[in-house]
């Protein structure tokens, strides 16, 4: 029931996520990843919202994903598509 609920209000397990391999061998200029941690911080949302597949294949929101999974969040808000 509480999953169900979760996914109802679009909050998912960060480790479900599957990252492909084109994000994974451009990743972010450190420049953007500061910025976009520090609009997290001064906001606590993400200035880029996550975005999924129902087969929980990201989309966009790579510097979100990864700003999410260096503060440790084991669940976070995503928009499906």
């Amino acid at each position: 029931m509480r999953n169900l609920i979760k996914r109802i209000l679009g909050i998912e397990r960060l480790d479900k996520i599957v990252v492909s391999m084109a994000f994974k061998e451009h990743p972010p200029k450190e420049s953007k990843m500061i910025s976009r941690e520090n609009y997290y911080i001064v906001y606590h949302k993400f200035k880029v919202p996550i975005v999924i597949t129902n087969k929980y294949d990201l989309i966009d929101g790579y510097t979100s994903y990864l700003i999410a999974k260096q503060l440790g969040k084991k669940y976070v808000k995503v928009t499906r598509v």
